[in-house]
């Protein structure tokens, strides 16, 4: 399915697709585009395997993904809330509930 959509009187173009899982996708694929990764900042069980599979998915994809840090203020405030993630900003995530 194909969808036209406006933001910011920008046009973007998405596809929706389902049951994709298993299936191979390209590398580079969304080279240029951006992605923020931001949480409410409590604890909750399975979101640092979240965030870093999101990181790293984002990273392969060619995207330039962002942490922002202290929730919706930290997006409204911008400046050092806002910074690049790596590969290896997310490479301990697993072990330490603090490490972001």
């Amino acid at each position: 399915m194909h969808h036209r959509r406006s933001i910011d009187s920008q046009q973007h173009d998405y596809l929706m697709e389902s049951g994709k899982e298993g299936h191979f996708i390209a590398k580079n694929k969304f080279d240029g585009h951006s992605l923020a990764v931001f949480t409410s900042g409590g604890d909750a069980q399975g979101m640092n395997p979240a965030v870093r599979a999101i990181v790293r998915m984002g990273i392969y994809l060619g995207c330039k993904v962002y942490f922002i840090h202290e929730g919706y203020q930290g997006l409204v405030d911008g400046g050092n809330s806002i910074r690049q993630a790596t590969w290896a900003s997310v490479s301990g995530i697993l072990d330490d509930v603090n490490h972001i």
